[in-house]
């Protein structure tokens, strides 16, 4: 309102001396009347001002709107290739899943609670469970499928099953022969039947004679301890033709028909790989456009995107810790869990820490760079 009011300049000169004291002289009609406001004008300018910082404010909305889209958008992104990179470096690559899991117990509960059960129930002792015991089995089978001979095993069906994984192989395919292991384990067997028949003893007045060699805990006079051994041997060796000479998928139940609801695992993996490959040009496109259209702001959604992709990689960390840490009814899930701890925590703490400390220094640089351009951008307009 004061610069509608203001007196005009007049048509006389300025003053360059001193003016003489009020009434002491005649007063100076020549003064330029103050211009007379324009109401209109007034108002078209109040209503502009208005308008202009409703618009500003709309102008704002949209922006944190737009931000928090992109950073949303970029985190999703980030958060996609980040999975893909870490499970193509830890659990799909076979070699440091193997080194995993030699620092386990994996493959001791691979043949104590798989591979065992699976030769004793071929190898039955049926009639013969008084001179094959069930204890003398899982000897001769533990001194016969040493640790060595089972890590060999276990990493010829791991390769076949990343085959498979990788989309390679259409099942699970592996043979594995054992025919050398089958022949070591039967000798053995035998030389515990012959001994177990030598040591029981003849039957008198006082035992109790049975002919069920099962429960029989005394030869009677009439078996000779020939006869026994050779019966309890031929009927070891009619069991022991069910075992065959390989190891395939249908004896370890690794068929596409056993594995269920896992046998679409290799699409999963694909699927995976293909969405990584939009996913990662797309951050990036996406970094750049921040980088560039927004600059200082868009350096900080870019830093807090990365930093909350390190705050997941965290969260992952501390579940696999506490998940590891609960007790489990089955060794071999117990065994699997801890191998997975030591392929996957080493790659997540340093995922978190590359995020949190990455996120953490582009926010701050951003804050950094749109207060310089702000700052700049005041001093620019003072000039003018």
């Amino acid at each position: 309102m004061a610069t509608f009011l203001a007196e005009r300049e007049g048509f006389e000169p300025s003053v360059t001396c001193a003016t003489p004291l009020f009434e002491s002289g005649q007063f100076n009609h020549s003064c330029t009347s103050p211009c007379v406001p324009d109401i209109d004008i007034l108002q078209e300018w109040s209503d502009f001002h208005y308008a202009s910082w409703g618009t500003m404010n709309d102008m704002k909305v949209w922006r944190v709107i737009s931000l928090t889209l992109w950073g949303f958008i970029l985190t999703l992104m980030l958060a996609i290739s980040g999975s893909y990179y870490l499970l193509s470096t830890t659990v799909l690559d076979q070699a440091k899943t193997t080194a995993a899991l030699h620092k386990t117990n994996f493959y001791d509960v691979i043949r104590d609670q798989v591979l065992l059960p699976k030769v004793q129930e071929q190898i039955s002792p049926g009639q013969t469970g008084a001179v094959l015991p069930q204890q003398d089995i899982v000897t001769e089978v533990k001194d016969t499928f040493t640790l060595d001979k089972v890590q060999v095993i276990i990493d010829s069906v791991m390769g076949a099953t990343y085959r498979w994984a990788d989309s390679k192989t259409p099942a699970i395919e592996f043979s594995i022969p054992i025919a050398n292991e089958k022949q070591a384990l039967t000798t053995a067997l035998e030389a515990r039947i012959r001994q177990n028949v030598n040591a029981l003893p003849r039957c008198d007045a006082s035992s109790e004679i049975s002919d069920n060699l099962a429960t029989a805990t005394c030869l009677p006079a009439y078996i000779t301890r020939d006869a026994v051994s050779a019966a309890a041997i031929t009927e070891l060796h009619d069991h022991s033709q069910a075992v065959g000479d390989t190891l395939t998928p249908e004896v370890l139940s690794m068929t596409n028909k056993d594995l269920q609801s896992s046998v679409n695992a290799p699409d999963y993996i694909g699927y995976l790989w293909a969405i990584n490959l939009v996913a990662l040009p797309l951050a990036l496109i996406i970094t750049l456009y921040l980088l560039l259209k927004r600059r200082g702001v868009g350096l900080v959604v870019v830093g807090v995107s990365i930093f909350m992709i390190g705050l997941i990689a965290l969260s992952a960390y501390v579940l696999l810790h506490q998940f590891s840490a609960s007790s489990f009814d089955e060794a071999l899930s117990k065994e699997v869990v801890k191998a997975s701890k030591f392929l996957l925590e080493p790659a997540l703490m340093l995922a978190s820490a590359i995020g949190l400390g990455t996120g953490i220094i582009a926010a701050a640089g951003g804050i950094f760079w749109q207060r310089a351009r702000n700052k700049k951008r005041g001093s620019d307009i003072l000039e003018t």
